[in-house]
């Protein structure tokens, strides 16, 4: 047994979690700040056979999607005004970072 922990854009959650289910497959989505340390992601846990491993994450893969993201640069507040971008940038963002476990034990207790 192996355990999948995939951190990625909250925006591909859902199309995920979806896909989970109909491959037969429970998940458990810890989202928030604190637990994947950057507004906007979302970890994603999934408990599985060894053999289902590269199906999950051909799902990751498929719906974890690099996206470009525009920042607007903060304007300087000092005198080192002739180093500042006047306008948006393009900054890549999305895809996944996934770590495969593996798992010595696992009990299920109650209905979680």
């Amino acid at each position: 047994m192996r355990l999948v922990l995939a951190v990625i854009q909250a925006a591909d959650v859902e199309t995920l979690l979806r896909d989970f289910t109909e491959f037969g497959v429970s998940a458990t989505q810890i989202e928030g700040d604190l637990a994947v340390g950057q507004g906007g992601l979302a970890a994603v846990i999934i408990g599985v056979r060894d053999d289902q491993v590269p199906d999950i994450l051909t799902l990751i893969h498929a719906r974890a999607r690099g996206r470009a993201l525009q920042v607007e640069p903060l304007r300087p507040f000092a005198e080192r005004v002739e180093f500042w971008i006047p306008g948006p940038t393009e900054r890549g963002t999305g895809g996944a970072s996934v770590f495969v476990l593996p798992v010595e034990r696992f009990e299920r207790m109650g209905y979680a």
